[in-house]
């Protein structure tokens, strides 16, 4: 049987070790630089309010914006049904006169500038067929009454042809000046929300800015922090991990020294530095003491002195409080 010699295992306890404080080293230094990386504490961007603020003017903007179009489409629409109103009226008349030329008499209708002007208006009724349909019964009848009514031996009646012509020409007066009142409305609606679209495109630009705004000096002071955390991760492994690793694996020796040799400046300084303040705290320490050792005996004295006027034997004070000192296991 082979007894391995006690400074075998030895080594072999300490690499052990090592290893695992390699291990949970490196789990700890990628934890800490993985965090580092994300650390974000004085660069903290906008603030929500203002993000906010902002999407709510946008919101705002918007629905004006939705508000003002729908308005010039009503109104375009309105303006579209009086115009086919007045396309329909002045269809009613080329009814009217085509019908007029057709009840002339015969020795009229043979006039070539009559059957011109027959043709022109047969032409002038398709094509306003076409643009806004067929007239409706009531209007053919309106027609119809029209010309019976202004083709009759009676003044009555042709006054009545009259009195209609006049309501149908003052129908078309009304309809022009809503068809006039309803564009301009659609226009200033339209200028309206082209005013609005622009103010909604500067309002997201600015927006944008907003949500990509970073804070300089936040982002400075969060990168000095993470520098000294990697310096501190780099000075933690290098002035301990790599001994143990050095311990375990020769081959590292070099490295440590070369390692210790770089950090020996720091760490001479750090330690002069220490090395002062200790001195200082110890001096002020010692005088402190002293001050405090010249001054007891005057202190004790007038400490002395108050208790001897406010205690006292006559009015029993000293014994009531030489009891509690007792009960509370001072004397």
């Amino acid at each position: 049987m082979v007894v391995q010699h006690p400074i075998a295992r030895h080594c072999r306890g300490a690499i052990q070790i090592a290893i695992v404080l390699l291990i949970a080293g490196a789990i700890a230094i990628g934890t800490v630089a993985w965090k580092a990386s994300h650390f974000h504490l004085f660069n903290a961007g906008p603030s929500p309010a203002k993000i906010t603020a902002q999407v709510q003017a946008v919101d705002n903007t918007q629905g004006k914006l939705d508000t003002a179009t729908a308005t010039a489409r009503d109104a375009e629409q309105k303006a579209h049904a009086e115009q086919l109103a007045q396309t329909k009226q002045g269809q009613q008349y080329v009814e009217a006169a085509g019908q007029a030329i057709k009840a002339a008499a015969p020795e009229a209708k043979a006039d070539p500038a009559i059957q011109l002007a027959g043709k022109l208006n047969d032409k002038a009724a398709g094509a306003l067929a076409q643009a806004a349909g067929d007239l409706t019964a009531e209007q053919k009848a309106w027609v119809s009454q029209l010309i019976r009514d202004a083709t009759n031996a009676s003044e009555d009646r042709r006054a009545s042809a009259d009195k209609a012509l006049s309501i149908a020409d003052e129908a078309l007066r009304q309809s022009a000046v809503r068809e006039r009142g309803e564009l301009d409305r659609a226009n200033a609606a339209r200028e309206q929300a082209d005013k609005l679209a622009t103010e909604k495109k500067t309002l997201q630009t600015q927006l944008t800015q907003t949500l990509s705004e970073k804070s300089t000096l936040g982002e400075f002071t969060d990168t000095l922090i993470r520098w000294a955390l990697y310096i501190g991760i780099a000075y933690v492994a290098i002035a301990y991990l790599l001994p143990l690793l050095a311990l375990a694996f020769p081959v590292l020796k070099p490295i440590e020294a070369a390692a210790h040799a770089i950090l020996a400046p720091f760490a001479a300084k750090a330690k002069a530095d220490a090395e002062g303040l200790a001195r200082d705290a110890s001096a002020a320490t010692h005088h402190l003491g002293q001050l405090i050792a010249a001054k007891a005996p005057q202190i004790a004295a007038e400490a002395q002195q108050i208790k001897s006027e406010w205690l006292t034997e006559a009015d029993g004070t000293a014994a009531r409080a030489d009891a509690a000192l007792r009960q509370a296991n001072v004397l």
